[in-house]
């Protein structure tokens, strides 16, 4: 249940930070809109998406190089760590 919950925070973690910079991009896509500015649009959505993606990859190559690392930042326990980790990955 612990490395589950460790996994479990460590993916909303990952999930919420892009969720926000979707919804900061969707933002700067309406108001593009609200000004009849197509390439503007066109250019928000772009860096937003880009934004989401880097990020994304940066947190992906994390999960994948140095798992034990992210999960003893939230438990100490060997047993549970061993478990977090293939959970993770």
């Amino acid at each position: 249940l612990a490395a589950h919950q460790v996994t479990l925070g460590l993916a909303a973690l990952t999930y919420m930070v892009g969720a926000g910079i979707s919804v900061a991009g969707s933002v700067q896509v309406a108001g593009a809109f609200g000004k009849n500015d197509r390439k503007l649009v066109l250019e928000s959505a772009t860096h937003a998406l880009i934004a989401v993606a880097l990020f994304m990859l940066f947190f992906c190559s994390l999960f994948i190089l140095i798992p034990e690392h992210l999960i003893s930042l939230f438990i100490q326990n060997n047993s549970v760590l061993e478990m977090a980790t293939s959970i993770l990955l």
